[in-house]
């Protein structure tokens, strides 16, 4: 996972079952929505393990033809938008720019935090209009489909993340405590998000905020504690 410097320090939250270790699990749409995005476009990184579960795409796609729902700008643009981002590696800025809008809606993401974030890196006006693009891709799908899909599963998804919390509580932070100390890592924040790889994320914390893990939440609900494991990585 990449290191970077964590600029939030609130997350969307569900119940804290581990506060004894310093870490807790939460949800975080902003975050959740940018990494569904990414994993529709189909991107898998750089690296061994892949950064999306590339099982998720077709999934979703499946499950919304199955409901009626035709394709949307961001799955129809979906392949060009993947060649033009693997020929740029600028755009492995994208695999992490979410973490440091972590309280933001998803559309305020969309809006105002990704486009500032992404300035600074976007030197030329064809990656300007690449990123563009994305994002009103993004925003449509955002609008036509997944808000409410995410409304439909969030009380599984909240069922879900209690059970990774309940796993890290009971069998995994116990078993590392001495490495999180001796790292600096006793506290943070840990997203379990639908769509990622094996290969999560991470920002270290500061003084002013606690670290940020986002793993892969698995598709199966029988699976889904085993995120907690992913945060291991």
């Amino acid at each position: 996972m990449r290191r970077l410097a964590i600029v939030a320090t609130l997350l969307w939250t569900v119940p804290c079952l581990s506060a004894q270790s310093g870490w807790t699990v939460r949800s975080a749409p902003a975050v959740e929505f940018w990494y569904h995005a990414m994993a529709l476009v189909g991107l898998q990184g750089f690296g061994a393990l892949p950064l999306y579960d590339p099982g998720y795409g077709p999934a979703v796609r499946s499950g919304r033809e199955a409901r009626g729902i035709g394709p949307t700008a961001l799955e129809r643009q979906a392949p060009s938008l993947r060649a033009a981002f693997e020929a740029d590696s600028t755009f492995e800025l994208l695999h992490f720019l979410p973490l440091y809008a972590s309280t933001a809606t998803p559309e305020q993401l969309l809006t105002g935090n990704a486009p500032g974030l992404a300035a600074a890196a976007l030197h030329t006006r064809e990656q300007r209009a690449l990123f563009d693009r994305f994002l009103a891709a993004a925003r449509t799908d955002l609008d036509a489909a997944w808000s409410t899909e995410r409304r439909t599963r969030a009380a599984a998804q909240n069922a879900a993340l209690a059970e990774v919390e309940r796993r890290w509580a009971d069998a995994i932070a116990p078993a590392i405590g001495g490495y999180l100390e001796r790292y600096g890592l006793t506290s943070g924040v840990i997203v379990p998000v639908p769509g990622l790889g094996t290969d999560g994320r991470f920002l270290a914390g500061s003084a002013e905020s606690p670290a940020l893990v986002a793993v892969q939440l698995p598709r199966d609900s029988a699976h889904a504690a085993d995120a907690a494991f992913f945060v291991v990585r």
